[in-house]
């Protein structure tokens, strides 16, 4: 009985194919040129490519070495250094183009891993890796890897200058990354209003502190301590202008990969904002209903309006929202009060008589009497003669 062999040819480029995928991390080579013969100063970094794994080691108790990484769009680096020797207790710090530290990160004990995340601009970035107390070297090899999250879109926006626009009532999805990120948004308004804006879907370990700041980026209001995890809402009448709204967490050491919602409106239904000083108030016909809203705790709604000869006047507000206290004033051409009703109770209209009022100019204050109470129902207010 004769007997078949079969013979198996595997392709050499095969062969070398498989071993390129079975391979350990690359080992960096020095920077700089032919005078470099390590990587040990900023001169010399080896360059790696973001996303790929190297492995190199610390040869003696004061070898430093030094990588060089370019970003070529704003992004959170993630530098992560891993399968530490046991024997060394690393420090790795983060450098900018001018070689300014901008991050960095201790190890807490011998053989430990260290992870880095840092927001930064496109550039060119350097990281520095030595065991802390340059008493310890290894012929074992540590991994380096460095990564970017680029899934936030409206990064960099930490600085004023760098805000990003906000097209109001859009719904903006972003991150907190790393611990000390903050979020600055801007936009315009055209007209009076009350500014809405609500962060929700907050991660869960995240305790949201937002801002509603000037064009003077001078604080107007705040939401603070609204607790892990927890939906944070502020509003504010505001004249037309620009504005921002600052977004981080507390304590500015927490950060999450998760996105939060950001949702800023303009409820521009009270026709007559912003009417908040004397010197903004609103003209009002007289024997005519007008409708305003007292839109935050601390909203305050002036008006004002002309006689043209002497005569009795009632002023009314018929219509008070339930949960509004209703304080109304009548003030006299050079602003200081003739007549006023306080306390009248929750939901409870409000009549003025002010007698004998000779022509001229007169104002109309009205608010909520503790200023701790807002509605979005419209009460009517109507001065008679």
């Amino acid at each position: 009985m004769k007997k078949f062999y079969l013979l198996l040819i595997i392709p050499v480029a095969l062969i070398i194919s498989a071993n390129s995928c079975l391979k350990n991390p690359a080992e960096p080579e020095p920077g700089g040129g032919t005078g470099c013969t390590n990587n040990n100063s900023f001169e010399c970094a080896s360059p790696i490519e973001i996303g790929s794994l190297y492995s190199d080691k610390l040869t003696t108790n004061d070898d430093v070495n030094y990588y060089q990484i370019s970003l070529t769009q704003d992004a959170v680096i993630e530098v992560a250094i891993t399968n530490v020797p046991s024997v060394l207790n690393l420090d790795v710090s983060v450098y900018d183009n001018n070689h300014w530290k901008i991050a960095y990160n201790y190890t807490s004990g011998l053989g430990q891993n260290v992870f880095i995340n840092t927001l930064q601009k496109a550039g060119t970035y350097f990281i520095r890796v030595e065991d802390r107390d340059n008493n310890s070297s290894s012929e074992n090899k540590y991994n380096i890897q460095v990564t970017k999250d680029i899934t936030d879109v409206y990064e960099m926006n930490n600085e004023y200058q760098d805000a990003k626009n906000f097209v109001l009532g859009s719904n903006y999805n972003a991150k907190f990354r790393p611990n000390n990120d903050v979020d600055i948004f801007q936009f315009t308004t055209s007209q009076g209003g009350v500014i809405e804006a609500t962060v929700s879907q907050v991660p869960s370990n995240i305790d949201i502190e937002m801002t509603l700041r000037d064009n003077q980026h001078w604080t107007l209001v705040g939401s603070y301590n609204t607790g892990l995890g927890q939906t944070a809402y502020i509003s504010s009448v505001q004249k037309p202008g620009l504005y921002f709204i600052n977004v981080r967490d507390r304590e500015n050491n927490a950060s999450s990969t998760s996105f939060y919602n950001l949702q800023i409106s303009l409820d521009n239904t009270d026709t007559y904002e912003y009417n908040n000083t004397f010197s903004d108030s609103k003209q009002i016909n007289i024997n005519t209903d007008v409708f305003g809203k007292i839109r935050n705790k601390e909203d305050i709604d002036y008006y004002q309006f002309v006689l043209t000869s002497t005569g009795n006047v009632s002023v009314s507000v018929p219509s008070v929202p339930a949960n509004i206290d209703m304080d109304v004033t009548v003030y006299g051409s050079n602003q200081w009060s003739i007549a006023s009703s306080t306390n009248t109770g929750v939901g409870v209209p409000v009549t003025l008589l002010v007698n004998n009022l000779s022509a001229g100019t007169y104002y109309v204050s009205l608010k909520d009497g503790n200023n701790d109470a807002e509605s979005s129902q419209f009460y009517t207010l109507r001065v008679n003669k």
